[in-house]
């Protein structure tokens, strides 16, 4: 599964409420699980951001829907960001060019059957 690596932000509301952050972090835990993810680790900070957390999920999609969800709470502000191991970075420098264009527009739910974004209805 795609890594991701969350910046967070407490919110002025959020450092108020500061006592129930274990709370609502199981709430938001609960929430990557129900989203098919699992964070692996999560940090308190100090410093320009408040908590970093790395996890995997299934894909960019569900990682913002989590976004979302984290913004809809209005206790923190992210960033996220994908991330790719060592592994990974090491194929990166060593492919050629023509086998990352085979690979530049991975499969996600534009490659899905069935689904078009000029399909898609506008409410």
């Amino acid at each position: 599964m795609p890594t991701y690596i969350m910046l967070m932000k407490l919110t002025d509301g959020g450092a108020l409420a500061i006592k129930e952050s274990p709370g609502r972090i199981d709430v938001a835990q609960a929430k990557w699980r129900a989203l098919g993810g699992k964070m692996t680790s999560l940090h308190r900070t100090f410093g320009e951001y408040d908590f970093v957390a790395v996890g995997e999920g299934p894909n960019d999609w569900c990682a913002m829907a989590f976004d979302a969800f984290m913004a809809s709470t209005g206790s923190v502000r992210t960033i996220t960001m994908k991330a790719i191991d060592e592994t990974e970075w090491k194929w990166l420098l060593g492919s050629k060019d023509e086998d990352l264009a085979e690979i530049a527009s991975p499969p996600g739910p534009t490659r899905r059957k069935g689904f078009s974004p000029a399909r898609r209805k506008s409410s």
